[in-house]
C-alpha cells in the first residue's frame, strides 16, 4: 500500500498472525490479543508472501528474488539466513515480479503469458544459527546504546571462534546484521583470522575475500585514502611469486584505487596488460557492478577492457552514506576529520618479471 499506515495486508496462513504496515515498517500482530510480536529493528521487511513457524518463532519471507528467514526475538525480527530463488523461474532472462505462492510452489508469470514453476527452497535453521542471531542482536544492542567497544569485542570473539568457519557458514548472517561501518570492521576481523590459517596462501581464499570486501567498502563509502594500506597488506601476503589469479586480484584492487584518484589511463592499462581475465575475476566484477566503486567509474570502458558484456554490468547505484569507517589497524576514521592524502602505490620493491605486468610505476 502507498499509505504509511494501513489495515491488514496479509494473513500469514493459518497462524493467527497478521502483518501491518506502520510508519514504513512491517509489524506482525497476533490478532488474538492485538499484541505486537515482531518488528524489523533496522529497516522495513519487504516481501510478497510470508509464513511463521510459531513453535520455533521463525518468520519466512519471500520477495521476487530471495527467500529469507528471521528469528522472532523480543519483538524484533533478527535476520538468520537467505537463499536466492531458483533460476528456473527466470523468464526472458529476468525474474518477473509478478508471481504467486501456492502451497510449496512459486509460480512466475511473464509478460507474454509464459508461466514457470519451482519449489520453494527449503531452508532449515539450526540451533547454532539461532544462537549467532541472538549474539548479533546483543552486539547491536551494545553498539546502539553507546557501548561500541564492548559490542565489537563480542563480535571479535564470534568471528575468531575456531569451532566454526565464519565466512563459509555464517557470513551472510553476521554481515547483514551489522551497520555498514561495522561490516567493515567485520572484514578486518575476518582478515586477521584467515591470513595465517593456510600454509599455502594460494589455497586460502578467505583472507583475499576479506581484503577485497574491505577495499570495495572503502571505495563505495568515500574513504579511498584507506585503500593503499589494504593493497600493501595483500601484496605482503601473496609474496613475490603470486599466482595468475592473485595477479588479477591485485590489478583489480589497484585499478579501483587509481580510478578513485583520477588516474584512469594507468588503471585501464593495468587491466589491459592482464587481459583476458579469468572467469572468477569477471564474476567478481559483475557481482559488484551495482556498487558505486572506483572500478565501476565507467562501465563502458570496463566492458571493453575486461571483455565483459556491458549488459552484465549493472547500474552502479549502491553508495551507502556513513560517518566513519576503520583503518587496517581497526582504528576509527571519521569522515570530515583530517584525512590521509591520496598516496602513490608502494613501488619500493623491485618487481620481478612476473610481477611487471601488474605493478604500476606511479
Amino acid at each position: 500500500p502507498k499509505e504509511k499506515d494501513s489495515s491488514v495486508i496479509f494473513d500469514a496462513f493459518d497462524t493467527y498472525m497478521h502483518i501491518y504496515i506502520l510508519n514504513s515498517h512491517h509489524i506482525i500482530m497476533d490478532i488474538r490479543d492485538n499484541k505486537t510480536v515482531c518488528q524489523s529493528p533496522r529497516a522495513s521487511l519487504h516481501f510478497k508472501d510470508a509464513s511463521i513457524d510459531t513453535q520455533k518463532q521463525i518468520l519466512t519471507t519471500i520477495n521476487n528474488s530471495k527467500i529469507k528467514k528471521y528469528l522472532i526475538e523480543d519483538k524484533q525480527c533478527l535476520f538468520v539466513k537467505e537463499s536466492s530463488l531458483s533460476e528456473s523461474l527466470y523468464i526472458d532472462g529476468a525474474l518477473n515480479e509478478d508471481f504467486i505462492i501456492e502451497e510449496n510452489s512459486i509460480i512466475a508469470i511473464g509478460e507474454n503469458g509464459a508461466i514457470k514453476t519451482a519449489k520453494v527452497p527449503q531452508l532449515s535453521v539450526s540451533d547454532l544459527e539461532i544462537q549467532i542471531a541472538k549474539k548479533m542482536a546483543r552486539i547491536n544492542t551494545l553498539i546502539d546504546a553507546g557501548f561500541e567497544a564492548r559490542g565489537l569485542k563480542l563480535l571479535e570473539q564470534l568471528v575468531k571462534d575456531s569451532s566454526f568457519d565464519v565466512f563459509k557458514d555464517y557470513y551472510s548472517l553476521i554481515n547483514t546484521s551489522l551497520s555498514v561501518s561495522h561490516r567493515v570492521y567485520f572484514q578486518l576481523l575476518a582478515y586477521e583470522r584467515y591470513k595465517d590459517l593456510a600454509e599455502d596462501i594460494a589455497l586460502n581464499k578467505d583472507f583475499e575475500r576479506s581484503l577485497r570486501n574491505y577495499i570495495f567498502y572503502a571505495s563505495v563509502t568515500g574513504f579511498k585514502e584507506l585503500i593503499p594500506s589494504a593493497i600493501d597488506a595483500y601484496e605482503k601476503q601473496i609474496g613475490t611469486n603470486p599466482t595468475p589469479k592473485q595477479q588479477e586480484m591485485l590489478a583489480l584492487f589497484k585499478a579501483t584505487y587509481l580510478l578513485e584518484i583520477g588516474k584512469d589511463e594507468q588503471a585501464y592499462n593495468l587491466l589491459f596488460d592482464l587481459a583476458p581475465l579469468s572467469k572468477e575475476s569477471k564474476k567478481i566484477i559483475t557481482d559488484f557492478s551495482h556498487w558505486k566503486i572506483g572500478l565501476m567509474k565507467d562501465p563502458k570502458k570496463l566492458s571493453i577492457v575486461t571483455g565483459i558484456d556491458q549488459s552484465a554490468l549493472l547500474n552502479p547505484s549502491y553508495a551507502p552514506k556513513i560517518d566513519f569507517i576503520f583503518d587496517m589497524q581497526k582504528n576509527k576514521v571519521v569522515k570530515g576529520a583530517e584525512q590521509l592524502q591520496p598516496k602513490a602505490l608502494d613501488q619500493s620493491k623491485t618487481p620481478s618479471p612476473k610481477e611487471e605486468a601488474i605493478r604500476l610505476l606511479d
